[in-house]
This record gives structure tokens, C-alpha cells and sequence, in this order.
């Protein structure tokens, strides 16, 4: 990244370096680019101008330097060209100049190799400017290697690779050294770092043009390598380019200091003390101001982690707060919500309790009339089976009706299951005929073909007892109530894109009632509504059939004409691929004799233990009976292989039926046990637990039936056992 202020024209391709760049020190080192390149070209054109002009003084720059060669001045113009290229973005020009001084300079070597000298320089110069061989510059190893560094360096340069960057940056370096310690044995005097082997002899003049070339190449590309790090706007950036212009014043000043010791201004010792002394202070200098710089930069990290970590605490405790929030709300909605469905589902068993108790009350009445007219001596025996049966048909249906009304009434949370809608309605049929009373006629139409859904049937009960109970009252109790139950395409005046793939299946109830004002007909649904009079609704029957809709992917639609009654359509989404499963119902079996089947009957109710056990030893049982789970536990601590099964009653004071099963089954696990209620919370909850279960009211051949099959089961298992 480049500051805005750097030039917008230069194409230095897409930034690799993650540090941001001073736009000042971008400009600066383009300048020095340019400005470095110019020197040289100029030092490269005057010597070859030398050599054109016979003027000796041009080549050499002092009588007493060594003269530079034709090819080392045509090198260092090209390598001028190269970088300059380079830093405006003209890779072709850059690339083919670099290429050219790269042969140029492995033509040289290859000249040292074979002949162990430069062969080529002074016949050129000859040949070219007609120059005296003996007077011509020769180019040694030295140049060649620092041109050939160059070149290399500026071809690098081109690419994006960060490798390639930092082998084209120790390229220059290397180009740098070799004509840095050239300088240095100038500006020292010592001839050995300038024309000892390999360094036999590289000009003055060469080795400052290497020098500037080596630096140009270093800082072409501002925003790669070595150049990014010195022209970095970050922490580190100043502390390097100070650091850079104060070492290279180090040699620059022993310089002087040697050149005022030849002078006999100073002696050689005070030259060496004032350099340590100069070098020690500087660089002591340098240490402080980057300790200083350190332990601001360390000091703000610091400021800003804390700042971090506070905001990071405040953050986590305001999350941890939201979340908690969002928890207790959560769970405050959803007892809302399951106090509003059993609001609403006790609205509707309050509807039932009327009817429930009529036809409670008529089946008694029937049950209480042939059990006196039973009692009447000398009573012919048809007219004896005729009164037992409409006793043991009484005593069915209002088991029937007990079982609908506690299914019903089940405390539970949603819990979908396919079912056929057709059949369900079916099975309800009698429950709204008790809801809705004798003045008003039931037509129910079920389609032949199964209508499946996949919602929760004990939610679909309650919104069809709501629909009813509200056609009810529209009709005053008398009327027809028309039920209709068949399959649908989509809904009418819904977007079609959004129906399921299957259709809907829809439910319609039809009154003929009042109808429905239309200024209502927008808030029928909602909870608390109502137009009926105090104690005669809660409004919330409506609303459960339009949240179970809802709940179920459905919808509810309502069309009225005040005076001729109302439609109320339930749509569904179908589930389709199933077909209806038939109920056969079995023969039944006739009685199961015992044949001294040994049972364990547990039972705290008086009249139902002696009803029990005197039934199952009239079938053949041989029974002992047990008032409440301790005793049970007795007993079968006595002997419990003399019992082939356990029958007991599930609600009992102290320990239940179904700890008492628990216990049996971890004391003795071959022994089965059956259970038997009316309704229990905890079956209603968790299931039977793995127990048979026998629903009262039973009849004899039911209860004979079920102990003989857990009894088998037993006696198989202890002939398996051996």
C-alpha cells in the first residue's frame, strides 16, 4: 500500500508488502533512481567521449587512476537505463537493457577464464576510436561481477514473487559491497581493496557509478523487500532511514579524520579516539531513541489490550445477560403458550361437560333399570340375557365415551404424527353428537380415498370441537351441522407457489345458523373475542383453531351470509404415498380357562379386588390378593416362583403400580406384570414403561385373555431357561 501523495503514473504493479509506504520516501527514492541514473550516464557518455576524443583525462577523471575500460562505460550506461526503465514502469526497456549488460558482463568473465584477463577492452577501443592500446581501461572481474549483480537484480525486480524480490535485493547488495569496499580502499588508502586480485584494477569512477547503480537497485520498487522496510510509515520506518544515513557518515567521517591525520593536523591516535568516540555516541544515541520509540509502542499495545479486554468483559457480561434475557423469555412464552392451549382445550371440555353428563346419566339409567328388573324372581331367561346385555352394552359405550373424553382432556405439548383426517372425524362423529345435542343432525361426508396430514391429533380434535361448539350456539341448538372432509388443490385466493406439492386436505363445517356480521368477520379469531354473553364464552375456541392452522402449515377460512349460517374450512397440508390401514376386528375369543394358573393380584380397592379375584378363580386361576405394594413385595419374598404372573392396579396410596413393577422386574426379572387403570397422569406422561396394560373398564374375557398370554410367555422362557 502507497500513500495518496506518492505519484499516481508510476506502474509499479499489485503490492506485496503488508506495511504501508511513505509517500514522501517513495518520491524520494524515485528521485534518487533518476537522479543516480543520470550521474551515471553522464560519467559512462564522458568516458566513451574520452575514447572518441583521444583525451585521456576523461577515461581516468585523475593521472593517477586507473583508466575505464569502453565495455565498463557501455555497462554502466546500460545498467542506468535498466534502473530508470525500471522505476517508471517500462519493463521492456529495463528488461532488455538488464539482458544486455547481463551478456555484456558474462562476456568479460568469460574472457577472465580463458585468458586470465580482459582480452577484449583495449582491441575495442582501438578498433572503435582508434585509442592506444597501452592507454585503454581494461575491465576486471570486480566490475564485471557488480554489472552482472545489477542486471540480475532489475530483472528480478519485475516480478511479483516475494522470492524473487529478495534474491533480486541481495543481488544489488552483493553489487553494493563489491564497490563499496572499492571506495573504501580510495578513501583509505589502502590499494589492496581496490587493486588486489580480483580487484586488479577497478576505477574510482566505476566503483562510485556501481555504488549509486547498487543503491538505485535497492530502492526501484518502493513498495517490495528492502525498499518497503526502509520506506515503511509504521514504527519501524523512521528509526531505519535514520539509521541508514548515520552509518553510512561513519566512513565518510573516518575519511576526514584520515585525511586531517596525513595532514599532520591531528595525530593518528587523537583521529581513532575521535572516531570511536563519535561512532560510540551516535550509535548510543540511536539505542535511546529506540528505546524510547519501544516503550511508547509497548506502552500504547498495552492501553489498547486493556481497552480490549474491558470492552471484551463488557461485551460477554452484556451477552451473557441478553442470553439469560432471552432464556427466562423463551420460557415464559412457551408456558404462556401451553397454558393457552389447555386454556383453550378446557374451554371446549367445558362445552362437553353438559352432554357428557346427559348421556352419563342415560346410561345409567339403563345399567341401574335392567339390574333391578335382574332381580325379579322367576324371570324368564331370554328376558334375563336381554338385560345382561344391555348392561354389558351400556357399560361399553360409557367406557367408549370415558376414553374419547380423557384423550381428549390429555395435558400434552404439540406432537405431529400422520394420521387420516377422514377417520378421525369419524371417530369423533359421537363426541360432538353429545356436544351439540339431539336437536341438532350430524352429516359427516368422508371421501373413500384416505386424506393423510401430519399434525397433532389431539389439537385437531379441540379445533374441530371448537368449530362445533361455535356452530352450536350460532345455530340455538337447533339446526344441521354438516361436516365434509376432502382433498384440495390449494387455497382459494392464496399464492399457488407456495402450495405444498401434495395439496391440502380440507375441512368444512357447515351450520345454518345466524351467520356472521361482516364487521366481525375480521376478528373472529382473535383470543378474548367474543359476541356471546358473559359466562356463555371465553373466546379463545376460534383462536386455537386458527393458531393450530397456523402451527401446522395451514390455514382456516370462514364465508357467511348473515341469517343463512357460516362455513368454516380447515386446510391441511396433505401427506400423500400412504394408504389406509383396514381394522379388522378379531372374533372374539371365548374364555381362557386358568387351568391353576398361580396370579399375584394387587389391588387397594375393595369391591374391584374381590370382583377380580373371585372372576379369575371361577376361570380356573388360583389367586392371592394383595391390598398395596409392600404386601405384594411380601408375598413373593415368601415364594415367588409359585406365581406365574403379577395383575396390578396402577394408582394405589403409597407405592404405585408402577414402582411396584420396577421393583419386581429388578428383583425378579423372568416374572411379568401386567398393570391396569382407568387413567393415571403418569401413563398419560411417560407410557406404560414396557408393562402390558389392561384399561378398566375390562371385561372377564379381556382380563383372561391378557394373564393367559403373559403367563405362556412366562412358562416358555423358564422351559428356554432349562
Amino acid at each position: 500500500m502507497i500513500d495518496r501523495s506518492a505519484p499516481a503514473s508510476f506502474d509499479w504493479g499489485p503490492p506485496h508488502a503488508v506495511n504501508p509506504i511513505s509517500g514522501t520516501a517513495a518520491r524520494g527514492f524515485i528521485g534518487f533512481v533518476q537522479g543516480s541514473s543520470t550521474v551515471v550516464m553522464l560519467v559512462g557518455v564522458a568516458v566513451l567521449g574520452g575514447y572518441a576524443l583521444h583525451r585521456p583525462i576523461l577515461t581516468t577523471l585523475h593521472p593517477t587512476l586507473q583508466a575505464m575500460s569502453v565495455l565498463t562505460a557501455t555497462g554502466l550506461i546500460l545498467s542506468a537505463i535498466a534502473v530508470s526503465a525500471s522505476s517508471l514502469g517500462w519493463r521492456r526497456l529495463a528488461s532488455l537493457s538488464s539482458t544486455l549488460v547481463l551478456a555484456l558482463s558474462l562476456t568479460i568473465l568469460f574472457s577472465h577464464t580463458i585468458t586470465g584477463a580482459d582480452s577484449i577492452s583495449a582491441p575495442l577501443a582501438a578498433h572503435l576510436f582508434g585509442y592506444d592500446p597501452a592507454l585503454a581501461g581494461r575491465t576486471s572481474i570486480a566490475t564485471a561481477t557488480g554489472l552482472m549483480l545489477i542486471a540480475v537484480s532489475v530483472l528480478l525486480s519485475a516480478r511479483a514473487h516475494v522470492q524473487s524480490t529478495a534474491v533480486g535485493d541481495a543481488c544489488a547488495g552483493l553489487a553494493g559491497l563489491i564497490s563499496g569496499l572499492a571506495l573504501i580502499g580510495y578513501a583509505y588508502g589502502v590499494r589492496d581493496l581496490y587493486a588486489f586480485n580480483p580487484f586488479n584494477t577497478i576505477a574510482l569512477h566505476t566503483a562510485t557509478a556501481l555504488f549509486l547503480l547498487a543503491l538505485a537497485a535497492i530502492v526501484v520498487r518502493p513498495d517490495r523487500g528492502t525498499a518497503a522496510v526502509i520506506a515503511s510509515t509504521l514504527a519501524g520506518g523512521w528509526p531505519t532511514r535514520r539509521q541508514l544515513v548515520v552509518t553510512l557518515l561513519i566512513p565518510v567521517l573516518g575519511a576526514f579524520l584520515l585525511r586531517a591525520t596525513d595532514a599532520q593536523k591531528v595525530g593518528p591516535g587523537m583521529a581513532m579516539a575521535l572516531l570511536v568516540s563519535l561512532t560510540v555516541a551516535v550509535l548510543i544515541l540511536l539505542i535511546l531513541r529506540d528505546g524510547r520509540v519501544q516503550n511508547d509502542l509497548d506502552r500504547e499495545r498495552r492501553s489498547r489490550n486493556a481497552i480490549l479486554t474491558q470492552a471484551r468483559t463488557v461485551l460477554e457480561r452484556d451477552l451473557a445477560g441478553r442470553v439469560e434475557a432471552l432464556d427466562t423469555e423463551t420460557r415464559e412464552r412457551l408456558k404462556a403458550e401451553d397454558a393457552l392451549r389447555q386454556s383453550q382445550k378446557m374451554e371446549a371440555i367445558g362445552q362437553l361437560t353438559g352432554g357428557v353428563a346427559h348421556d352419563f346419566n342415560n346410561l345409567l339409567t339403563v345399567i341401574r333399570s335392567s339390574s333391578e328388573l335382574l332381580r325379579r324372581p322367576n324371570l324368564p331367561e331370554p328376558r334375563r340375557l336381554r338385560y345382561v346385555e344391555a348392561i354389558a352394552t351400556t357399560a361399553e359405550r360409557a367406557a367408549k365415551l370415558t376414553g374419547q373424553l380423557l384423550a381428549f382432556s390429555r395435558r400434552q405439548s404439540l406432537k405431529p404424527e400422520v394420521f387420516d383426517v377422514g377417520q378421525s372425524v369419524a371417530a369423533i362423529t359421537e363426541m360432538i353428537g353429545t356436544l351439540t345435542g339431539a336437536r341438532i343432525r350430524i352429516a359427516v361426508r368422508v371421501p373413500d380415498e384416505p386424506c393423510f396430514v401430519d399434525a397433532d391429533p389431539s389439537q385437531f380434535d379441540t379445533a374441530l370441537v371448537n368449530m362445533a361448539v361455535n356452530a352450536r350456539d350460532a345455530m340455538s341448538g337447533e339446526g344441521t351441522l354438516t361436516v365434509t372432509v376432502g382433498p384440495s388443490a390449494g387455497i382459494p385466493g392464496a399464492n399457488s407457489s407456495s402450495a405444498p406439492a401434495d395439496g391440502f386436505v380440507a375441512v368444512e363445517i357447515t351450520d345454518t345458523g345466524t351467520g356472521i356480521v361482516v364487521s366481525d368477520l375480521e376478528r373472529i379469531f382473535e383470543p378474548f373475542f367474543t359476541t356471546k354473553g358473559v359466562g356463555h364464552g371465553t373466546g379463545l375456541g376460534l383462536s386455537q383453531v386458527f393458531g393450530f392452522a397456523k402451527q401446522s402449515g395451514g390455514e382456516i377460512r370462514v364465508a357467511s351470509t348473515p341469517g343463512k349460517g357460516s362455513t368454516f374450512t380447515l386446510y391441511l397440508p396433505r401427506v400423500a404415498g400412504m394408504s389406509r390401514v383396514a381394522v379388522v376386528a378379531s372374533e372374539i375369543e371365548p374364555l381362557v380357562d386358568g387351568h391353576g394358573t398361580c396370579v399375584l393380584l394387587v389391588e387397594d380397592n375393595t369391591d374391584v379386588g374381590a370382583f377380580a379375584a373371585q372372576a379369575l378363580q371361577e376361570l380356573g386361576y388360583t389367586t392371592v390378593w394383595a391390598t398395596d405394594g409392600p404386601q405384594a413385595l411380601a408375598e413373593l419374598a415368601k415364594d415367588a416362583g409359585r406365581f406365574d404372573v403379577v395383575f396390578s392396579d396402577v394408582v394405589m396410596p403409597g407405592m404405585t403400580g408402577i414402582e411396584l413393577g420396577q421393583e419386581i422386574r429388578k428383583r425378579y426379572h423372568d416374572l411379568p406384570v401386567v398393570l391396569t387403570s382407568g387413567y393415571s397422569h403418569v401413563l398419560a406422561q411417560n407410557g406404560t414403561y414396557g408393562f402390558e396394560l389392561l384399561h378398566k373398564p375390562y371385561s372377564v374375557e379381556q382380563l383372561s385373555r391378557i394373564l393367559r398370554k403373559a403367563a405362556t410367555w412366562q412358562r416358555r422362557r423358564r422351559i428356554l431357561n432349562g
